[in-house]
């Protein structure tokens, strides 16, 4: 019995001076308490547009200012990597020449001097065409070869007809048609048109509609 009770106090004593190693010392200080805690905000969500291969004439071109414009909107994020993007925007560019200027009319001089001229006088037959004798010059003319041809977009007038899709290939934003289609201008003037609205829905839509599932 007390050979029982000598083991148990030997225990108790252990156990105490067990817990006593493993207490801090009464002047120590709690350094976890005084440090700052690390608060890392989420980034936003991001809305990824991949631009597929637009179709239709100078499409690659236009297709640049396209790109350039929603690069520089910075509402946006363009990949070129279509299974990260939420989005797809593809179409096609409509291409047409501007409405052909009204001819002038002559002017009161120039009527003038033809009344003017001698009865009985005609214009010769072989009177050339300023404009035909322009074309022929160019014609003979040596040809200058472009090292670094560009597209001329300043010839012609252009409308977009987009389409955005999610990866599922749901319809999520279009661009005017029919009687809301924007009407014809010039590259820039276009491109601007199209992706002015075109960012306005995009600023409506949350990440959970637009994200893939």
């Amino acid at each position: 019995m007390r050979k029982q009770a000598v083991t148990t106090l030997m225990l108790t004593l252990g156990m105490g001076l067990c817990l006593a190693a493993q207490a801090p010392p009464a002047n120590a200080v709690d350094i976890t308490a005084s440090a700052p805690s690390a608060q890392i905000a989420a980034p936003p969500a991001v809305l990824r547009i991949y631009i597929d291969t637009l179709a239709g004439s100078d499409a690659s071109a236009v297709q640049a200012l396209l790109t350039q414009a929603l690069f520089e909107s910075k509402k946006v994020v363009i990949t070129e990597n279509q299974s990260n993007a939420s989005l797809v925007l593809k179409g096609q560019v409509r291409r047409q020449l501007p409405a052909a200027p009204k001819p002038a009319r002559r002017t009161a001089a120039r009527r003038s001097s033809r009344s003017a001229a001698p009865a009985g006088t005609d214009l010769p037959a072989n009177v050339t065409n300023l404009d035909s004798l322009d074309a022929a010059s160019t014609l003979t003319s040596p040809m200058l070869l472009d090292a670094n041809p560009t597209v001329d977009l300043s010839k012609y007038q252009y409308r977009l007809d987009l389409e955005l899709v999610n990866p599922q290939g749901d319809l999520v934003w279009m661009s005017g048609q029919g009687d809301q289609a924007p009407s014809f201008a010039a590259a820039q003037t276009a491109v601007q048109t199209t992706v002015t609205p075109l960012l306005a829905a995009l600023a409506a839509m949350t990440p959970a509609a637009t994200s893939p599932h």
